[in-house]
């Protein structure tokens, strides 16, 4: 099917800024199918912090899809889920502690 037929049959309510097909990411760069390299200026939240294809998060993510694809948290728990509650409850309890800590310190000496 040729690229512009195919360009027909996708959703029209998305704004595309341009007609580009990507390849590939790397870091911060994304290349065409016709071979371009270009800086990535508009990377979205999952690229933002690691750039494309980080080794850590592919090698996480093809660990984790060895394992589960898609947990429905509705229907009950998987590990990941609950490690990363457990680790937000820690995170959370120390800024808590330590923003208190730093209020109380600054309210007290004023």
């Amino acid at each position: 099917m040729e690229q512009a037929s195919i360009h027909s049959l996708l959703f029209r309510g998305i704004g595309r800024l341009s007609s580009v097909v990507f390849e590939r990411g790397d870091g911060c760069y994304l290349y065409t199918k016709c071979g371009r390299k270009l800086l990535d200026f508009t990377s979205q939240i999952g690229v933002t912090n690691t750039g494309h294809c980080h080794p850590r998060i592919v090698d996480a993510a093809k660990s984790q899809i060895d394992k589960l694809i898609m947990g429905q948290v509705n229907i009950g728990y998987h590990e990941p889920m609950l490690e990363l509650t457990e680790l937000l409850q820690q995170r959370i309890k120390q800024y808590i502690m330590h923003t208190t800590a730093a209020t109380t310190t600054t309210t007290t000496t004023t």
